[in-house]
Order: structure tokens, then sequence, then C-alpha cells
């Protein structure tokens, strides 16, 4: 029962509690995993980085050849409309049909020298395809990754959520058979102290600070009541003998 221990003993296992909230807390705050799915995407950024002008590139050359595909088309329109005219009977003198032969024939030339410009521009942009699409499935691959972390990391959350919860409702009932005032001297001391306000005293060493004690303060600790409460003359927590 709490009641029947000695306050500073059971003042040490609320310290126990509450180094446990501590590590618990830390653990959910700060999971190993976090590290990790921020590195994966830390990775999938300076992918898309290395490939932003990859990706420049690409959209150069494709807007390149919807210019041919549209200038191709208007050629195929001309040829056809001079074409039409040569076949009807309104072609004109010989004279005209020549020069209407001679522009059919330029535009002909033209089309060839488009469509070999964007055969080209095709074999370019090849390469540049099969480079994005390894990307996409590398992204892919550490976007399933990072999924599958944060999933795992999550139901480790829980778990230890649980446990804080539990590790909170454990302390709360030992620190209410604690007297006040020793309970705000304790808590005074643990915020101040990077969380560790009562040691106890081993081997004529504060547990706190792992520092030695002078033999008179460990002769005078000794002799002192076990209700007395007492300070670490090192680092001035509340020290347990």
């Amino acid at each position: 029962m709490t009641e029947d221990l000695n306050p500073f003993e059971l003042l040490l296992r609320v310290q126990e509690e509450d180094i446990r909230h501590d590590q618990l807390r830390h653990q959910i705050d700060s999971h190993p995993m976090q590290a990790e799915i921020a590195a994966l995407h830390d990775q999938s950024v300076a992918i898309d980085r290395s490939t932003e002008s990859t990706r420049a590139q690409r959209e150069t050359y494709v807007s390149r050849q919807t210019e041919i595909e549209d200038e191709v088309r208007d050629l195929d329109r001309r040829v056809q409309e001079i074409d039409g005219r040569l076949r009807s009977d309104a072609s004109g003198s010989f004279r005209d049909q020549t020069a209407m032969s001679k522009e059919m024939s330029s535009l002909v030339d033209r089309k060839r020298v488009l469509e070999d410009e964007e055969l080209e521009l095709m074999e370019l942009v090849e390469p540049l395809d099969k480079l994005l699409e390894s990307t996409r499935a590398t992204q892919q691959q550490l976007h399933t990754k990072a999924l599958r972390l944060h999933q795992a990391m999550t139901e480790e959350r829980k778990e230890l959520t649980r446990q804080l919860e539990e590790v909170v409702s454990a302390r709360d009932a030992l620190a209410t058979s604690l007297p006040d005032s020793l309970l705000d001297e304790y808590n005074r001391l643990r915020a101040r102290l990077g969380g560790i306000g009562a040691a106890r005293l081993v081997h004529g060493m504060c547990s706190g600070c792992n520092l030695a004690l002078s033999a008179t303060e460990v002769d005078r600790l000794r002799h002192t009541s076990a209700k007395e409460l007492v300070h670490c003359e090192q680092c001035g927590r509340i020290l347990v003998p």
C-alpha cells in the first residue's frame, strides 16, 4: 500500500514513473521511423530536382513536334487546294499551271524536311521518356515504402500512447499520497534539472548527478531523520538515503 511507504521512497516511485513518461513521450514525438520517412521524402525531392532539366528538355522537343504537326497539316491542306485547282477546269493558263506545280513541289519538299525533323525529335524524346518512366517507378517505390513506414509508425504510436496513459494513471495515483509541499518541491526541481527532481544516495554518490558527496555530508545524512527533507550538496536534487 502506498500509504505505508515513507514519503521519500514513494517520491522515488513517482520519479520512476516520470522517467518512464518522458521516455515514452520522446519515443512518440521522435519516433525513429519519422526520420526514415523524412529521409525518403528528401530523396524524392532530390530526384524531382535532378530530373527537372530532363522534363524541360522533353517539353521543348514535344512542343516543337506539335508545331511541326500543325505546319504539316497546313501544308497538306494547301497541297490539296492546289491539286484541286490543277485538276479543275479553272486551272488557268499553262504559265499558271506551272507556277502552281512549282508551289506544290516546294510545299511537298518543306513537308519532307519537317517530317525528317519530327523523326529526329522522336528519337530524342524516346530516351528521355525511358528515364522519366524509370524515375516515376523509383518515386512510386519511395512513396510505397514511406506509406508502409507511416502505417507501422502510427500503430506503434498507438501502443506507446496506451502505455503512456497507464504511466500517467499510475503516477497520479502515487502522487496523491505525497504531501503537497514535497510534491511541489519535486516538480520545481524536476523542471529545472532535466526531469530528475529526486535521487537515491548510492555508495556515497547522488544517482541524479552521479557526483560523490563529501564524507562529512554522507555521515550527516546517515544520522538524518527519515522524515527530514534533504538535498544533494552537488546538484540540489531531493536526496533519499
